[in-house]
């Protein structure tokens, strides 16, 4: 780290694929020159890469006369320099006209890149082509080069793909987009997809829009032939299909294509699976303190129910399980009744139906995506850890977080009491009702401790041998704080295996150990917990509520 206050000008490239790869100059300058005044001169047409880029000078430049290109007050740069008296200015640019613009802009100390045409301007050079060898000119320790991008988070229901060709593509663009999308969509169900020809643009003119970073930035895979287009995915950690070679006359594809996209979509979840060893892991035996009811909280009902009843042979929302006379929403919704607001966390397999059910109900309809298999054509939604981001990035977010707590918990427990007083009776950011169970028990997890941090440890974890402590019932309630801490992290993925096909999916309670506080209130399990997973636990259930099952004949083709 070096002291002293200098006055250093960074000089940004043209070319979008060089000025993605100098990005992270400027946290290495501002960490050796903590005191030193920042400038930095952009292409205008980069503006939208500079977002979240901390300096204290932002100037951009278009547009070129003989010698440098002018500012936005057409002030050219030569003028520029020699105005702002620079004790350093390093120039990212491999261009003659950046390296006589800071020569004639009389900077003492000029760095730049050995090129023969402009090495003659710079008074320090960098004897390879790339950054780190510049920096390295002002004594600069540089460790990894990582490129990063900020660009705004949102929330799409839908596996979301781009497509963008180069402009220079010698085939019928349009005709291949199109064909490429009902390839798509034939191949992986449940995607959204963005065809964006403007990303496409020749190299020498290529800049993005924030709309367009967005939006990249948004996606679960880019498939694209652009490389400088594939940098810029990177720098936003956005996996990319690279389809050089690929977008011919013929429409023809080879056999793994549809493979590698999946692949490209699905590795990022890989990288995310759960290692945890448990070790640290303590079981909590008990529940806390119970606080005084209190009265008047504004409280938000959320119900996570984004799978079928398959195991239930019920071919249809688990939601619309008949029980008795009702059926599992119309059971939870009356529970609900007082609560100021109401969502449901749906799928792409369970939102038309479910949608037709919460029609004139006033209730907030949620999506998570679904993902698609390597194998075959099998799909699988992404787990109830989806549930953060659907509601902090949804429209509907504005309103719920103006509530004092978010009742959380799952479409196939009929017991399960949303507005419980006892939980709502909370003054921690999170409470978590808890239950009995047996120490073998093989589908229930435990409540743990990891240091100071809430954590459960799933019942498929728990090897032979079990582990004793209270179950996770599933109901949680939470502060719109908490849910805003939450959304947008990367909970961890767990690899599932289903009749030979292998999916990936997170779990709502990887996010408890964000929690800054919490509490674990203990109840009666045959009061709170009774999940109906398959066709016993629902004829049990029947048969404590003394409710009728017809079986085999029941109308709703249920145990068909």
């Amino acid at each position: 780290m070096s002291g002293g206050t200098q006055k250093i000008l960074i000089y940004l490239p043209e070319p979008l694929i060089e000025m993605v790869h100098a990005m992270p100059i400027f946290a290495y300058v501002r960490d050796h020159f903590p005191l030193s005044e920042i400038t930095v001169l952009a292409p205008k047409r980069h503006a939208a890469l500079m977002r979240g880029v901390e300096v204290d000078h932002l100037h951009f430049f278009q547009g070129r006369t003989f010698f440098a290109p002018s500012l936005d007050n057409d002030e050219d740069v030569i003028s520029f320099v020699q105005k702002g008296v620079f004790d350093i200015a390093i120039n990212c640019c491999f261009s003659f006209m950046s390296a006589y613009a800071l020569y004639q802009g009389r900077v003492p100390k000029r760095l730049g890149f050995a090129h023969p045409w402009a090495s003659v301007f710079f008074t320090d050079k960098a004897k390879r082509d790339d950054y780190k060898s510049l920096l390295s000119l002002l004594g600069i320790k540089v460790g990894e080069w990582k490129p990063v991008l900020v660009a705004a988070k949102w929330n799409h229901h839908r596996l979301h793909i781009g497509i963008t060709l180069h402009k220079d593509h010698k085939i019928s663009k349009q005709k291949w987009y199109e064909n490429f999308a009902d390839f798509i969509r034939g191949e992986i169900p449940y995607v959204q997809l963005s065809v964006q020809d403007c990303l496409g643009r020749r190299r020498s003119t290529l800049g993005l829009s924030e709309q367009e970073i967005d939006l990249i930035h948004n996606l679960d895979v880019l498939v694209t032939d652009n490389e400088e287009v594939v940098e810029v995915a990177k720098a936003l950690s956005t996996p990319v299909a690279d389809i050089s070679g690929f977008a011919r006359q013929d429409m023809l594809l080879p056999e793994d294509f549809f493979y590698k996209i999946k692949e490209a979509m699905l590795k990022p979840l890989q990288e995310r699976i759960s290692t945890d060893t448990f070790f640290d892991f303590v079981p909590i035996v008990s529940g806390n303190k119970v606080y005084k009811e209190e009265e008047n909280k504004k409280v938000g009902v959320v119900i996570l129910a984004g799978g079928m009843g398959r195991r239930l042979g019920y071919h249809r929302p688990k939601g619309l399980l008949p029980i008795g006379d009702q059926c599992l929403f119309d059971v939870l919704l009356d529970k609900s009744k007082g609560a100021e607001k109401i969502a449901i966390l749906t799928s792409p397999v369970t939102f038309e139906e479910t949608k037709m059910y919460a029609k004139d109900r006033g209730i907030d309809l949620l999506e998570k995506k679904v993902y698609p298999t390597l194998e075959g054509d099998g799909v699988s939604p992404e787990g109830n850890g989806a549930l953060f981001d659907a509601l902090v990035y949804s429209r509907f977010w504005k309103e719920w977080k103006e509530l004092d707590l978010i009742s959380v918990l799952a479409v196939d427990n009929p017991l399960a009491n949303p507005l419980d007083p006892v939980l709502l009776s909370t003054k921690k950011e999170l409470a978590v009702i808890g239950v009995e169970r047996d120490r073998k028990e093989s589908t229930l997890g435990v409540l743990c401790k990891k240091r100071s941090s809430l954590v459960v440890r799933e019942y498929f974890t728990l090897g032979k041998d079990g582990l004793d402590g209270l179950g996770y019932s599933g109901n949680f309630a939470a502060t719109p704080a908490f849910f805003e801490r939450v959304a947008g992290k990367e909970l961890p993925f767990y690899r599932v295996e289903k009749k030979g096909k292998v999916f990936y999916e997170r779990l709502v309670i990887d996010a408890f150990y964000y929690a800054k506080s919490f509490d674990i209130i203990q109840k009666n399990r045959a009061e709170c917990f009774f999940p109906i997973k398959e066709k016993k636990d629902l004829l049990s259930y029947c048969e404590k509520m003394n409710l009728e099952v017809e079986g085999e004949k029941h109308e709703s083709g249920i145990f068909r």
